[in-house]
Parts: structure tokens; C-alpha cells; sequence
């Protein structure tokens, strides 16, 4: 069965089916080595041991079950129980479900029912505080693929749970081993004890090492052994996995962390846990995890001193590594950086059939005009000294310009694409911007009157919800007519106070691709032809622009902010998408016949 099961479909015959197939997912042969019934619950119990899984225990449904949530809450503690019993075991388990169910067509009841497999994905549970939060992972995966069959099969239901089988893996933890050799870069700090030891109990032994310090030798074991009795590191499982250190700690009244290095070298250091109880517990202790195998950082400063190179004394953030030269700065620090762990993103959905909207209204008009711009430039080498440090070795010429206006109806004049070639081509498109800007704006001031005939009034008279806000008109005088000022075409109706909140925008914003890292420059050094012109910047630093104001109303924007991509990707994108839709309008146009329907017409 594969961790991300697919539902697969069978037809079912007169007697129950049989449990699910076994397997797929490993490959393995069904090999069993021991079985054993038990019935309790209205639930007979079928225990199978196979090769590479520790075991697999079917749970066959003696009662008639319809109600697929009824069911998973009447089986939790059986689910639990059996989790429980095999993790005392082992120190970790892989666990995953699959229930076999039968649905029936409400459309076709004269067909015979169908046989689907529910399985969830593979969870990885280490310790008892984690079963209860993958129960109910598991539990939604299977409730949501029900879903998911049922509103993609329309018209089925649930007409018997015959099998739920659960499916135990042994899963191996990170936990330490024998003696490991440092790497010379860190072996070299001096700020490592790493003990030599020929057994498995390396945590022990660099706990030991912080506990009972020792000025000569420090690395040999003889000096630890007689401890362990004495601060119940004896009793402690060996090898200890990294997610077993909070007990311990509680154990120890200490606080423990762990760094590791992903390199081979050392030098890729990190935090891998940082404890929790560093209010509870004065005593602190650093270890270092690699290769299975754990050491004491029996000094953290100098442990990553290298990473910041100061001669004055620092303080160290254990948790992201940042130095600070003051106890000031540094207690500053701590709330922001959360010691206690990494936050993890939580992301919160709205309830179902839940609706967004804008809050200003303004906004779910489109602009009536929108230009899209870019520049292309030449490279003359040059070489200037600006500095000890840097040298320019090329400067950048706009050569040439184009542009498109975009209007949001057909209806509205149309404006060419429009190409400009020369030196003064950053000049000639501010020039034509303005030119533009005017020709539009007057545009925008000569509104049409309402075009309100016997099929607009007819659309009127039936809405009973304003088209805007989707609210039903509580009173008849709150219901108006809204139009278009530019068309004149009828666009709904609407309450009078959404109505009055649906004003023009007389903004024109220019979009150029990567405008804020790229084109800004090249128009900001036209600006200066302008000198009449209002000019107003949202800048991100002295050198970049988000935004730019040239005039009353033409903004220049970036969409690069919106569309993360290069044009090259992002026109790709349109054909991995929907290719079909590019062909369309590529080699397709549209016509509106005197019948008014709608007829293609080849290019």
C-alpha cells in the first residue's frame, strides 16, 4: 500500500471482500511468520507479522457501519491502545491506516456496490506525547479522501466498513554511538571534550563531563563511570535519541542543547535542540551531535567564535548565532528570537463557503486604462574608479522604448503600440506619458448618460441583491441603478451607499517589468527634463523605487512585486497552464453577429 494510498476500484462481489492488499508499498513479499484472532467490540482483530514491517493488525467489522466518523471515534482507543503497546517496544514507529469500504450510486441503486481502500500517509511517532496528535492526523486524511471521493463521484454513500487495517513499522531515531573523531578545525578550538568511549553511552559520558569536570585526561572514560549510579544515567536508554533529551532533563533538573555541522570540515555548525527549560533549570549544558555521536562544548564562545571576529567580549545567541557586544543588547534580543524552538507557520483557513471580499469598493472596479512599458539598453564598457573597492565596467544607454495602453471596454478609443528608437528615449516616453496622461483624463470627465432599455430595466426589476456587496436590499429605496460613466452600459443593481462608494479612479499606473531594480534608473535620470512636473517617490532606499508619481496621475510600478518571474518564465507558464487558451486567442478572434452570438473567425 503505498503512504500516500490511492483509492483503487474493484468490483465487489456477493460475499464481504477481503482484507486490503498487502505489499505494494515496500515491495516486499507477504511472508507471515505468526497470526493471531482476537474479538472484542463488535471488531475481530487479525495480527500478522511480515518481512521489513514489524506487524500489521486487521480489524475486521462485524457490525453494520454507515457513518464513517461514528466509526473512527468508536475505534480510537483501540487504535491508541495498540500504538501504546509497541512503542514501549521499540523507539519509534512508522504508522499508517487503511479502511476498506463498500459505497453505493444513489443514482444507479440497481448497481452493485464498489470497493475502495481509504489510506492515510506514513506518520513517524517517537515518543507516547505524539500519538494523540497523528490519531487525529491520520483520522482527517482518511475523513477528507471520503470526501473527496464522495464529491467527485457524485451520488455515492457509504454502504458498509468492512476492514481497518493498521500497519506498524520500526523507525530508527537519530541517537549516539562509540567514539567519533572531531574534525581538525574544531578539534583545534580546544573547546570540545570529546570521550573516548567503546560503548553506546557517549551522552552519558558528555554529561558526565560538564557534571564532574576533570583538569587532565578529560577525554578518557575511567573518570566517569563511578557517576552514573549516582545521577541515574545508568537507568536512561542507550542510545539516546535527540527527541528523548526532555525527559532527561526533567530527570537532571538541567537544560540541555545540541549543535551539529552539516559539513565535513565542522564549519557548518547549527543548533539542533535547544531546550525549553532554560527558566526552570540553572545548570545549562551544550552538547555536540555528528555521526551518531554525542560531545561536550564545554565553551560555546569559543565553540563559534570564528563566526564573528571581534577582539572585544561577546554574547552569544544560541539559538541563530548572533553576537552582541553588551548583556543589554543581548537581553534585547531574546524575546525576538524565541529560544524556546522555532516557531512553526500556522496557517488558519476560513470556514467553509466562506466568501472574500473587498472592504473598500472602490476597488472591484478595473482601471479604465493601464500601460505597459520596456526599455532596452546598450552596454559601452567603460572603467571608473569609484572607490578602493569598486570599479564600474560598463554603463547602460536606453536605446529604445515601447508601450502599450490597455483599455478595460472595447467600447473606449483604442491607442497603438507605440516604438521609439534613439538616445532619447527615456525623454521621449515621459513626454508621450504626459501626452497620453491628458488625452485620457479627458476621456474619464466626458460621461455617458445610463443606456437603460426594456432588458436592463427587466434585470433591474429581478435582482434582489446588490451586485456589489451580495446583501439583499432590506428597503426599496435602497436599491439604485449603477452604470458605467464611461460606457454608459448598465452594470447592476446596488445600495445607494455602495453605489457612492464606487468612484472613478483617475490613476494610470505603467507597469514596467522590474521597474523597482532596473528601469527606475533609467527614467530617474530624465526626470530632470521635467523640472514642471510633479514628482513624488515611494523609494525602498536611495537607489530603488517602488513606486513613482510623474504628474497628476500616471504612477509607475513594478510587476515583478506581483509576478516573481522572469517574461521569458512567466510566458511559459502560460503554455504549461493552458495551452489551449493561448491557441485560442492566437489564432482565434472573436465576432459578434448581427443575432448576437458569438462566432470564431480564423486569423
Amino acid at each position: 500500500m503505498n503512504e500516500e494510498t490511492p483509492s483503487k476500484k474493484i468490483k465487489i462481489e456477493p460475499q464481504p471482500p477481503s482484507r486490503p492488499p498487502e505489499g505494494q508499498a515496500e515491495g516486499e513479499a507477504i511472508a507471515v511468520v505468526a497470526a493471531r484472532v482476537s474479538e472484542h467490540d463488535g471488531l475481530e482483530a487479525v495480527h500478522s507479522a511480515f518481512r521489513k514491517r514489524l506487524e500489521r493488525i486487521d480489524f475486521k467489522v462485524q457490525e453494520k457501519e454507515i457513518d464513517l466518523k461514528a466509526f473512527l471515534d468508536k475505534f480510537r482507543k483501540r487504535f491508541i491502545d495498540h500504538i501504546q503497546v509497541y512503542l514501549k517496544e521499540h523507539r519509534g514507529l512508522k504508522v499508517y491506516l487503511v479502511l476498506t469500504i463498500s459505497y453505493l450510486s444513489q443514482e444507479q441503486p440497481e448497481r452493485e456496490p464498489w470497493i475502495f481502500y481509504l489510506g492515510s500517509e506514513a506518520h513517524t511517532i517517537k515518543t507516547e506525547f505524539e500519538i494523540n496528535e497523528n490519531t487525529d492526523r491520520i483520522f482527517r486524511q482518511i475523513e477528507t479522501k471520503n470526501d473527496h471521493l464522495v464529491r467527485t463521484k457524485t451520488g455515492l454513500i457509504i454502504d458498509q466498513i468492512f476492514w481497518a487495517s493498521i500497519f506498524l513499522s520500526k523507525f530508527n531515531p537519530l541517537s549516539g554511538e562509540t567514539f567519533k573523531e572531531l574534525p581538525q578545525f574544531l578539534k583545534s578550538k580546544h573547546a570540545i571534550i570529546n570521550i573516548q568511549n567503546t560503548d553506546n553511552r557517549c551522552f552519558g559520558y558528555s554529561l558526565l563531563a560538564h557534571l564532574h569536570p576533570v583538569k587532565k585526561n578529560a577525554h578518557l572514560p575511567v573518570f566517569y563511570n563511578k557517576f552514573f549510579k549516582e545521577h541515574g544515567l545508568d537507568n536512561i536508554q542507550y542510545p539516546v535519541a535527540i527527541e528523548s533529551i526532555p525527559k532527561i532533563e526533567e530527570q537532571l533538573k538541567i537544560s540541555i542543547n545540541v549543535f551539529s555541522f552539516f559539513d565535513d570540515e565542522g564549519k557548518g555548525r547549527f543548533p539542533k535542540y535547544i531546550s525549553n527549560s532554560k527558566e526552570k533549570y540553572t545548570d545549562e549544558i551544550d552538547l555536540l551531535y555528528w555521526n551518531n555521536h554525542y560531545a561536550y562544548i564545554k565553551n560555546f564562545s569559543a565553540f563559534i567564535a570564528d563566526l564573528h571576529w571581534s577582539e572585544r567580549k561577546k554574547e552569544f545567541c544560541k539559538q541563530c548565532f548572533g553576537f552582541f557586544l553588551d548583556k543589554e543588547s543581548y537581553n534585547l534580543h531574546l524575546p525576538y528570537c524565541k529560544l524556546g524552538g522555532i516557531p512553526d507557520p500556522i496557517y488558519i483557513f476560513p470556514p467553509e463557503h466562506t466568501f472574500l471580499n473587498f472592504q473598500n469598493i472602490r476597488y472591484m472596479q478595473n482601471l479604465p486604462f493601464v500601460i505597459y512599458a520596456d526599455f532596452e539598453c546598450l552596454l559601452f564598457n567603460t572603467k571608473v574608479q569609484a572607490g578602493e573597492m569598486t570599479q564600474f565596467y560598463s554603463k547602460h544607454e536606453p536605446c529604445s522604448v515601447a508601450f502599450k495602453v490597455v483599455t478595460s471596454d472595447k467600447s473606449l478609443p483604442s491607442f497603438p503600440l507605440e516604438i521609439h528608437t534613439g538616445p532619447d528615449s527615456a525623454k521621449w516616453f515621459l513626454s508621450r506619458i504626459s501626452e497620453i496622461e491628458t488625452q485620457c483624463m479627458n476621456i474619464l470627465y466626458d460621461e455617458k448618460r445610463m443606456i437603460f432599455n426594456e432588458p436592463e430595466q427587466e434585470q433591474f426589476n429581478n435582482q434582489n441583491s446588490c451586485y456589489l456587496c451580495f446583501k439583499k436590499f432590506e428597503k426599496i429605496e435602497d436599491k439604485v441603478r449603477d452604470h458605467d460613466h464611461l460606457t454608459g452600459k448598465f452594470r447592476g443593481a446596488a445600495h445607494s451607499r455602495c453605489n457612492l462608494m464606487l468612484r472613478k479612479s483617475n490613476k494610470i499606473p505603467v507597469f514596467f517589468h522590474n521597474f523597482r531594480g532596473y528601469d527606475c534608473h533609467l527614467i530617474s535620470k530624465a526626470l530632470t527634463q521635467f523640472p514642471k512636473t510633479k514628482i513624488h517617490i515611494i523609494g525602498q532606499g536611495l537607489e530603488k523605487y517602488l513606486t513613482l508619481y510623474f504628474g497628476e496621475h500616471a504612477i509607475f510600478k513594478d510587476s515583478y512585486q506581483f509576478l516573481a518571474a522572469s517574461l521569458e518564465q512567466l510566458a511559459k507558464n502560460l503554455f504549461n497552464s493552458g495551452i489551449l487558451h493561448v491557441l485560442l486567442f492566437t489564432l482565434l478572434k472573436f465576432e459578434t453577429d448581427k443575432s448576437n452570438k458569438r462566432k470564431y473567425e480564423k486569423i
